[in-house]
């Protein structure tokens, strides 16, 4: 077994054995928007109309509250920071998403690390 294996093998036991402090949150991206010029003719004029496409992208992850407290934000304003642990295989691209869903709270993501076995998220309630 590799070392990777064992590391993960260890998390997964972890975030079993402290069962109720494992949650279920959805993690949700702000709409990512293009738009399509119209295609027009030699003439000039359109034969197309252009076109907004919206794209959103959201999962639904195992998490782990860690720590909350607070912090000053770079306006120099106390914020309270959560950390939530995350399995880094649930959510292989952190940088996607925008914001967590727990419960009914709603947190912005401000930072993220991640390595091989979890990702954490610094997030900030709304």
């Amino acid at each position: 077994m590799s070392l990777v294996n064992t590391i993960n093998s260890a998390v997964d036991i972890a975030f079993s054995t402290l069962g109720d402090l494992v949650t279920t949150a959805t993690l949700s991206n702000a709409s990512n928007e293009s738009y399509a010029f119209p295609v027009l003719d030699p003439f000039g004029n359109p034969t197309t109309e252009g076109a907004v496409s919206t794209t959103t992208v959201s999962s639904t992850v195992q998490v782990i509250i860690e720590s909350s407290g607070k912090v000053k934000s770079p306006e120099g304003l106390d914020i309270i920071q959560t950390q939530m642990l995350i399995r880094s295989d649930e959510i292989p691209n952190p940088s996607v998403y925008s914001s967590v869903t727990v419960g009914t709270k709603v947190y912005t993501i401000v930072s993220y690390t991640a390595d091989v076995a979890l990702t954490t998220l610094f997030v900030t309630e709304l």
